[in-house]
């Protein structure tokens, strides 16, 4: 149980270090965990609640999520960006079989420098009741963000998909339910496969 920082509970920043955390509770920290800099994460059976943000990933890094709870964390449950300045840095973030609950925005995914390159997928998890948005994706000129949907339920969010700018590409498999959000869309990305989501 890592609880109540004025900072980060879990901070990794050393290039080429892996994370483990199983079983855990990060829980009333600024930040749950913070890592950057080639980063391998893997979390399973986790409960990340009522922290500022509950994850947030930086450049390089690569994450799993599965079997997890994010949780009233205020501002994002999880927040994964690239900031490459040129470099053409790729980030990766996989959450399956997870709920994300009572959040601000529940994921978070933005490639902010030009070549950057960050991938995203959501597979069989529960996304509901988010204040702000279920998913809210960003990129600048010049980068790609793409989120892959298989088989999820993401319902009575304010938002569900909100596209902070236009290129960000959203594809679905057909098999997940949108339902009972305040809006479906919000913003101006590519959605691919979306009839009957």
């Amino acid at each position: 149980d890592v609880a109540n920082l004025q900072d980060a509970g879990i901070v990794a920043t050393a290039p080429g270090s892996k994370v483990s955390i199983r079983n855990s509770v990060l829980r009333g920290s600024v930040t749950g965990i913070v890592a950057v800099d080639n980063v391998a994460v893997a979390i399973d059976g986790t409960q990340v609640r009522g922290n500022g943000t509950g994850m947030l990933f930086g450049s390089r890094s690569s994450v799993t999520v599965s079997g997890s709870t994010i949780t009233g964390n205020d501002v994002v449950g999880i927040y994964t960006q690239t900031f490459g300045n040129g470099q053409a840095v790729t980030s990766r973030l996989a959450i399956e079989r997870s709920v994300l609950s009572h959040n601000g925005v529940a994921i978070r995914i933005h490639a902010f420098s030009n070549l950057d390159t960050l991938q995203f997928s959501l597979s069989h998890s529960v996304v509901t009741m988010n204040s702000v948005a279920a998913l809210r994706m960003g990129e600048v000129a010049g980068s790609t963000s793409t989120a892959i949907l298989d088989g999820n339920v993401i319902t009575k969010n304010l938002v569900a998909f909100d596209f902070v700018d236009t290129g960000t590409q959203l594809l679905s498999r057909g098999n997940n339910t949108v339902r009972l959000n305040g809006s479906d869309i919000a913003g101006g990305g590519t959605l691919t496969g979306l009839a009957g989501m």
